[in-house]
């Protein structure tokens, strides 16, 4: 693509707008927390190895057990779980998400009543999930800081069986600002304060164990047969240790798929084998790779964990799209021109399915290269030049002035303009013809 004037942005992939603001809930913390908390206060807490815990409501209320509590019900009763902090000098807001197995147990409420964080707060975020048994809190003390032992909420759950024992643990796959490494949960005074973590379970003791998660397990990259540049994103996978597991985990994926051409969509772990402990979180990378000229599709990559006879999976999908393409219309694709003559051919270029607004993420970046090229290229043939309408970046609509010129040695003949337009994924074309004939036979 010869001449070329880059305009644009780097580009990079990225998920829905829901999963999006999920990731940027512990940003949005620490900005409250910054903003809110006493000044005094006001930089990165110091490193700590207090305590954040899951307990019985009914025996440890504001405070954590020596060991991890294991609680009791019915089928068809109530039972209500402490997260509690312990030891910390002081906080002044948190995220934390709890995950249970829903069969067993189903979130009914979140409850704040006995929180150390009171008002004035800004509560950010209150979820409680039945499919996915997952209950979440996130909120931030507005202008005060509390000292760092006690409750910090309430979950109530429905007892739906109580035939095996479940763990009761904290979310996974929270791998940005976060107090213990690849979990979900986040204290703030105002920065980060990190701290280890305690579980629970629920209807008897746990037999030594992991889960595991991939963080996020669902995203969309740019890719078609005719892209001129690669994309790329990685997947955590997050697993964590419970009922005591401590050991050597070996991790494996689905196989990549044998191609003819490199063409097709590669993967791989960052490591194959991790030690993991209990109560605690061990990471590896899954990169996906889509090369130039990927065709769209849907890729399921399955990463599974094995330790002695202990065996689990998860999924990450990655799904190929096909980025955004500039139309080029015109206002004839013919220009006729006796020698010595001059003319312009209009054309309008629009990147379609943007709407003006720019989203890198789906590759609407506005106009990345221009350029024009003529065959033959004779060396006293017509001369091209192009011009293009002062728009604001990035450009989703624009006008281009493609201008022949002649003279009276021009020779005659017919001329084929090829003409360029990139937004970085892929190059758009549309050719257009020039005839120059002599003047005694002009056709103006």
């Amino acid at each position: 693509m010869p001449n070329s004037q880059k305009r644009g942005d780097n580009l990079g992939s990225g998920c829905g707008m829901i999963a999006k603001m999920k990731l940027l809930l512990p940003v949005l913390l620490l900005f409250l927390s910054a903003f809110f908390g006493v000044p005094s206060l006001a930089m990165q807490a110091r490193a700590t190895t207090d305590l954040v815990c899951i307990a019985d409501q009914l025996s440890n209320p504001t405070d954590c057990p020596s060991s991890p509590a294991n609680l009791t019900g019915l089928v068809g009763s109530n039972v209500t779980v402490a997260v509690n902090v312990q030891g910390v000098d002081s906080l002044n807001g948190f995220d934390i998400a709890v995950h249970v197995n829903p069969a067993i147990l189903q979130p009914v409420s979140v409850i704040l009543a006995d929180s150390l964080i009171q008002e004035p707060r800004i509560l950010v975020l209150q979820t409680v999930n039945s499919t996915s048994g997952i209950a979440r809190l996130a909120t931030s003390a507005l202008g005060y800081t509390v000292p760092g032992t006690g409750n910090l909420f309430e979950i109530v759950y429905e007892v739906l069986s109580s035939d095996n024992g479940t763990a009761i643990t904290f979310g996974l796959g929270c791998t940005h600002q976060a107090s213990a490494e690849g979990i979900c949960v986040t204290l703030t005074n105002p920065g980060v304060v990190y701290v280890t973590l305690q579980t629970a379970s629920f209807g008897g003791p746990l037999a030594p164990d992991f889960s595991m998660t991939a963080s996020p397990s669902f995203q969309t990259l740019l890719g078609s047969s005719d892209t001129v540049i690669g994309s790329g994103s990685d997947s955590m996978i997050v697993l964590f240790g419970t009922g005591g597991f401590t050991g050597p985990v070996d991790l494996s994926t689905t196989l990549p798929p044998l191609c003819p051409a490199s063409n097709c969509p590669s993967w791989s772990l960052s490591v194959t084998t991790l030690t993991l402990f209990s109560e605690r979180a061990a990471l590896a990378a899954l990169t996906f790779s889509v090369p130039p000229g990927t065709p769209a599709g849907t890729w399921n990559v399955n990463v599974t964990a094995t330790s002695g006879s202990i065996s689990n999976s998860v999924t990450a999908t990655f799904k190929i799209v096909p980025p955004p393409r500039f139309s080029i219309s015109t206002d004839t694709s013919t220009l006729t021109l006796q020698r010595g003559q001059s003319g312009t051919i209009t054309l309008r270029l629009t990147e379609t399915s943007c709407g003006n607004i720019y989203q890198p993420d789906k590759g609407c970046v506005g106009l990345w290269g221009f350029s024009t090229s003529i065959s033959p290229d004779l060396k006293k043939g017509p001369s091209i030049r192009y011009g293009l309408s002062e728009t604001s970046l990035p450009t989703f609509t624009l006008l281009s002035s493609i201008v022949v010129s002649t003279n009276s040695t021009t020779h005659p003949g017919a001329y084929i303009v090829m003409v360029f337009a990139s937004n970085k994924w892929i190059i758009s074309t549309i050719t257009l013809t020039v005839i120059v004939v002599p003047t005694n036979r002009a056709n103006i």
